[in-house]
């Protein structure tokens, strides 16, 4: 996984309808609020990374912990930076389709800890070309995480065929 550079303008935004991340693991020292939704923000990074990578973290926390400190509090969002490379944490190339070092919103239904639950997210790929003017920065950082405080996201379409599949349970020959 590279820096920025033209690898970002490759990154795609996902849905439901993608591969479905697993959830975010909960912090140790809080316990898991009992929430209709969560919405987890992650900086996904691999080191060594460079003074352009870890101002996208620095102004990315900034962002949400100016804005929104009442919902970091409560665990209805989560900030949640994670080295790719550590952990068995690389599952989260595949799983957002990742190019470079970049920022993630996603929402899950119920708590962060419901694996296969994620209702959609969204590769905030704007962060590079943004990254040389913290001020619209931030406002990209806040009003997409708004978005999805607020599931005021555009819905992921489904297929009908493998939704109606699901409920009738699988395909029957």
């Amino acid at each position: 996984m590279a820096c920025g550079g033209a690898a970002h303008a490759a990154q795609k935004t996902g849905g439901a309808g993608d591969k479905k991340p697993p959830a975010a693991q909960p912090a140790k020292d809080k316990p898991a609020p009992a929430a209709t939704h969560t919405v987890v923000v992650y900086y996904l990074y691999t080191e060594p990374r460079c003074v352009s990578c870890t101002n996208i973290e620095k102004f990315t926390r900034e962002a949400i912990e100016k804005t929104f400190a009442k919902e970091l509090k409560s665990g209805r969002l989560v900030w949640m930076p994670v080295d790719v490379k550590k952990d068995g944490n690389w599952h989260y190339v595949e799983d957002f389709q990742l190019r470079s070092k970049t920022v993630v919103v996603a929402d899950y239904k119920g708590s962060r800890e419901d694996k296969e639950k994620i209702l959609a997210w969204k590769n905030l790929e704007q962060v590079w070309p943004l990254l040389k003017d913290k001020e619209k920065f931030m406002e990209y950082i806040q009003t997409e995480t708004r978005i999805f405080l607020d599931q005021k996201y555009e819905k992921p379409k489904t297929d009908e065929k493998k939704d109606k599949d699901k409920q009738s349970g699988g395909n029957k020959k």
